[in-house]
């Protein structure tokens, strides 16, 4: 084999490699899409594990300090471009952010008794306010 072919079947080999992670992470079971807390969560704990300040995202996302504190505690939600953002300074991606969130949905559920964390969202559309009353 020439070193040409030698190095078109190492990269061969690297695609494959790569294809089949991709695949296995795409296999992954995902219960749902993350909560705003989750992901919250997820970006507090990566702010704990690189050892930066709530305040540092200031101006990485250009946003004001109450509204960074109402995204990183779970009031807000952060949109696509912020969470990419924050995800760039916190050397990690949104996707493995997003992960981590559904895994803290998944057991923040298990821990309130909720198998799955999307039946803690069910709403009836019909139920009534505990203190409502039944008029006559």
């Amino acid at each position: 084999m020439s070193t040409d072919e030698s190095e078109i079947v190492g990269l061969l080999s690297q695609i494959r490699d790569l294809l089949a992670r991709l695949d296995a992470r795409a296999k992954v079971d995902r219960v749902g899409s993350p909560s705003t807390e989750g992901i919250a969560a997820s970006v507090r704990a990566e702010l704990a594990r690189g050892g930066h300040a709530k305040v540092e995202l200031i101006e990485v996302l250009g946003i004001s300090a109450p509204t960074l504190y109402g995204k990183v505690n779970g009031k807000y939600a952060f949109s696509l471009d912020e969470l990419a953002a924050a995800a760039a300074f916190l050397n990690t991606t949104s996707l493995e952010l997003m992960e981590a969130a559904v895994r803290y949905d998944a057991k923040r559920g298990a821990a309130e008794g909720v198998l799955d964390p999307r039946a803690a969202w069910h709403i009836d559309p019909w139920e009534q306010p505990a203190r409502a009353r039944r008029r006559h």
